[in-house]
């Protein structure tokens, strides 16, 4: 299978369990479950949390569970400083905000709904306020980031 059509299937499959179990805009970072992190589920109290700059980030499926794919969710509440993957291909779907996303010298006004992909080695960076799913394959390193 092409590599951008699994991103998009595995995006798309994200969103639509999100809509089924009715927490697509009530999810928080401060979300608890009641049924522990296991192989194949993943709470947000078991995520990896990444901070920087005006960036949180919350990992819930990380190369440790997959090498071909990860999944965090984002909230960015100002600037994502220009980055650059040397690994992976990326996909966001915007779940709430606005935002600029500049891929390459391309930019993009997105408001929650839209979808953006970053091709590996592609430079981008995002300004608003905003909140978004993150899908990478293979899986995101943070030693691959530039």
């Amino acid at each position: 299978m092409n590599k951008t059509y699994f991103i998009i299937a595995t995006l798309f499959l994200v969103i639509s369990i999100l809509i089924n179990f009715n927490c697509f805009y009530k999810t928080s970072f401060a979300a608890t479950s009641s049924i522990p992190s296991s192989k194949y589920h993943f709470s947000p109290k078991d995520g990896e949390v990444r901070e920087f700059g005006d960036v949180h980030i919350l990992n819930l499926i990380t190369k440790n569970n997959s090498e071909n794919l990860s999944l965090a969710v984002a909230t960015v509440t100002g600037e994502h400083p220009p980055t650059l993957s040397i690994r992976s291909d990326r996909a966001y779907y915007v779940i709430s905000g606005t935002a600029d996303i500049t891929v390459g010298t391309q930019r993009y006004s997105v408001v929650a709904g839209d979808a953006i992909f970053i091709p590996m080695n592609t430079l981008h960076k995002i300004v608003g306020n905003v909140k978004y799913v993150v899908i990478n394959s293979p899986s995101f390193d943070v030693e691959k980031e530039k």
